[in-house]
């Protein structure tokens, strides 16, 4: 069977990030995914990442969210997603939103960015991801979709953005991660094995 990833339902409403895909010809562990985020014109009064990215000409900070160097860890006090993975969903969110058996399933991803009215920009960048796909540790990047806002939250990043069950949903998709998620990524979790 041919690898396939694709969108089936759901989208961005409002800031409430709810979409689900379906995978099928992708031998793996289970599913999960790798959420970067990047933003500017903080009004927090903090940084937040513990590395900042340039595009451009403008500063951005950043980090792997729900990862070690996450407001959800450094700022909330909660131990990250996963222990030593960069991955966004937890166990219990794993449980409940992924179904998988060998090479077939579905993953769903959800996210409701309360920190969006501090930032002039937020932007997000979240991937689909196989994990444990040589049996070694090694993930496989499959599907890749971009969203965020700007205005502190009441401008999408994409709008219409692509269709997903004949619905407008407010993010669009790749089939590889763009340079500033892999620098991110790196710069987080350098030692995360992973294929695209």
């Amino acid at each position: 069977m041919k690898s396939k990833t694709e969108a089936i339902l759901g989208g961005l409403t409002g800031l409430k990030l709810d979409v689900s895909f379906n995978v099928a010809g992708e031998p793996a562990t289970t599913l999960q995914c790798v959420q970067a985020w990047w933003g500017t014109g903080s009004k927090l009064g903090i940084k937040v990442g513990k590395t900042p990215i340039k595009i451009g000409k403008v500063d951005y900070e950043a980090f792997i969210d729900g990862g070690k160097e996450s407001p959800y860890v450094t700022l909330s006090g909660n131990k990250p997603a996963h222990p030593t993975q960069p991955y966004y969903l937890t166990a219990d969110e794993h449980k409940n939103q992924v179904k998988w058996s060998k090479d077939t399933g579905t993953i769903r991803t959800t996210d409701l960015p309360s920190a969006s009215a501090s930032f002039d920009e937020m932007h997000f960048e979240t991937a689909i991801v196989a994990v444990d796909v040589d049996g070694k540790g090694t993930d496989k990047i499959l599907r890749v979709f971009t969203w965020g806002n700007t205005k502190q939250g009441t401008v999408q990043q994409h709008d219409p953005g692509d269709k997903i069950d004949k619905k407008d949903s407010h993010i669009v998709q790749m089939a590889s991660p763009s340079a500033t998620f892999l620098e991110i990524l790196k710069n987080d979790y350098p030692k995360y094995k992973f294929t695209t």
